[in-house]
């Protein structure tokens, strides 16, 4: 009598190890997924703050309105229309277009670019034409 197949024994062994291969895998996966979300954002925000300095090089005029006794101001996303893609700039956690605003620092004559989430209170809207 040639039995052929594997027995209950055998196959419960394989189920076993492979459960404990996915237990040791998965969380090793799951970080390497919210490492790359992670990175990605912060690229987003570069190409965000990029493209906010790209158009203060062609807006200096309205900035040198920034006044010197409140040096900074929020500007909109939308407002980068030709240097930014705003289809091409989305939050990898929710898939979402990024909302935030770009805070421009004036220091001098020189001007800083930081994309924020959140708008901080008493800074005012810059004046675009």
């Amino acid at each position: 009598m040639n039995k052929k197949g594997f027995t209950l024994v055998e196959l419960l062994t394989v189920i076993i190890l492979l459960s404990l291969i996915a237990l040791v895998t998965t969380p090793v996966v799951i970080g390497v997924i919210n490492s790359s979300k992670k990175n990605l954002y912060e690229q987003q925000v570069r190409i965000v703050e990029k493209a906010a300095e790209s158009w203060g090089i062609a807006h200096l005029k309205q900035l040198s309105k920034i006044s010197s006794e409140m040096p900074q101001c929020y500007l909109d996303i939308s407002e980068l229309g030709p240097y930014l893609s705003n289809e091409d700039i989305k939050n990898p956690e929710t898939g979402n277009q990024l909302e935030g605003k770009i805070l421009i620092i004036k220091d001098g004559g020189n001007y800083s670019y930081k994309y924020k989430e959140d708008q901080e209170e008493g800074i005012p809207e810059c004046e675009v034409n």
